[in-house]
This record gives C-alpha cells, structure tokens and sequence, in this order.
C-alpha cells in the first residue's frame, strides 16, 4: 500500500526525521539482548516470590540476585549498544553503501520530501503487531534512491540509477521449502538479494514505481538473453556483465 503525504500513517513514520537513524536501531542482537534482560528480571521476581512464600530468605536471596543481576547486565547492554547504533549510523550506511557522509545525509533528506514514495506493508504472518492501521516500511522510493529496510537493523540503499534488477519471486531460499518476495540487484554488489517479508502486492507496488524512474530496469527472476537463461538469485555476476 502507497501511503501518501496526506496519511496518518506515513506522518507517524516520519515524524521525527532521522528515518535512517530509527531503522538502524530496529532489532537485532541489541533488541534481543534488552528482551532477554527483562526476562530474567521477571523470572527473578517470581522466584523470590516462590521462595519468600515458604519463608525461604536465603535461595531468594541467592537464586533471585543470580537471575536479577544476569537480567540487569543483559538489560543495560542492550541498551549501550542501542545508543552505540544511533550514535554510529552514518558510519554504518557509509560502510554499507559506498556512499560519503554528504551523500547518505542526502538520502535521509530525500526521505523526507513530499513526493517521496512510501510503501506499507503488512507480512501474511504477524511480526511486531503489523496491521493495516500501523504497516511496517516495506520501501521508500525517493527522487535519486531506493530503501529497502531490512531484518537486524539493516537497510538496503541504492542509487535508483544503479540499480539493474527487482523482481517479483516465489522461489526464495527458506526453511523447509521456499518463500516469496522481492530480489533486486545494483551495480554494486555481485549477487542479488532478496526480502521475503514483503508481499506480493507491496513487491508489485515496488517494482511498478522503480520501473517508472527506470525504465530499462529488468523486472522478471529469470530471464533469457541471446538464446542463455539467467536466474536472478544464481548469475548476479554474469549479470552484471550484460
């Protein structure tokens, strides 16, 4: 779905600017460290709870502080490395991109500006209580550059005019079986990667408006050229060749 300048829901997402910074700090080990820190906190809680119940003070003591300072280590970890993330993050899209400071603070403005298109999404399976009323960033496409945000804190940026290939497809490597979603490959990069969180409908919504700003972008997982078959997640590098 297209979430226009006018929607409660694109506002949401923007509305603090600094969208680069704010994917950076979604999930990952940090996340999973503070999440785990909390469980143990509640776990000690119940424990000294069981115990205190049959007025046994010294395993409350014991198995309670135990659990209670391994969950506030795990807790004040996650969240130094949480703000080690949003102090680093344009480091870190330097690293990933290619791009000099100048130019990824130049991504970030872009993605503020009204014709900015921002597409939702809402996977078939529920993460993070998605919903149509409050999708996740399936994909900002801006006037120079394309953003894909991806799982861990990760994001996939390039420049509209590098890019060579997004498509639609339902042969994605994963567990058990394969899934759907989107594949897409630039200039920089020698294999093709893919996002199976995106729905058929937002990979459509993506690749019908990618096309428009590049037109001889190719838009099918395999394709045939000069009597040889490529299959986009397999001959990224001969690709690149064409």
């Amino acid at each position: 779905m297209i979430l226009s300048a006018k929607d409660n829901r694109r506002q949401k997402i923007l509305k603090d600017g600094r969208v680069l910074q704010r994917l950076r700090k979604t999930g990952g080990m940090s996340k999973i460290y503070f999440v785990g820190g909390i469980a143990f906190l509640l776990m000690a809680a119940l424990m000294v709870a069981m115990f205190a119940a049959v007025k046994a003070v010294k395993e409350a003591l014991f198995f309670g502080g135990i659990l209670g300072a391994l969950g506030g280590v795990l807790v004040l970890s996650g969240i130094l490395w949480q703000k080690r993330k949003a102090a680093n993050y344009l480091l870190y899209y330097e690293k990933m991109t290619g791009f000099g400071e100048a130019e990824v603070k130049q991504v970030d403005r872009e993605i503020m500006e009204p014709d900015m298109i921002l597409i939702g999404n809402v996977p078939a399976f529920p993460i993070l209580g998605t919903s149509k009323k409050k999708p996740m960033i399936g994909c900002m496409i801006t006037k120079h550059y394309l953003v894909i945000p991806m799982i861990g804190g990760e994001s996939y940026i390039r420049r509209i005019s590098d890019m060579i290939l997004c498509a639609y497809s339902e042969e994605l490597p994963g567990i058990g079986g394969h899934k759907r979603g989107l594949v897409f490959l630039s200039k920089r990069e020698n294999s093709a990667y893919y996002n199976g969180l995106l729905t058929k409908e937002t990979c459509e919504e993506i690749i019908k408006n990618l096309k428009e700003r590049k037109p001889k972008l190719i838009t099918e997982p395999i394709f045939s050229y000069k009597g040889k078959e490529y299959v986009a997640l397999r001959d990224g590098t001969e690709i690149l060749r064409l």
